[in-house]
């Protein structure tokens, strides 16, 4: 389990960066306040995580075909 995340739950996040860090940063362990821009996190439940799978494979199937 991960702390902040409920159980039985899928966390995502997104890291949005200055760009001037971008090429500093070699691990986020080195990240501080001021690298991260904004961050996006959903968390899904699995229910939830599995339709957000087949989406994106619905997706990905449509873009193989052309």
């Amino acid at each position: 389990m991960s702390p902040g995340i409920h159980d039985d739950h899928v966390n995502l996040e997104v890291w949005n960066i200055h760009p001037d860090r971008i090429s500093m940063i070699k691990n986020e362990d080195y990240l501080s306040d001021e690298d991260v821009v904004a961050v996006t996190e959903i968390e899904l439940n699995i229910p939830q995580a599995k339709e957000l799978i087949q989406q994106l494979q619905f997706a990905i199937s449509k873009l193989e075909v052309k």
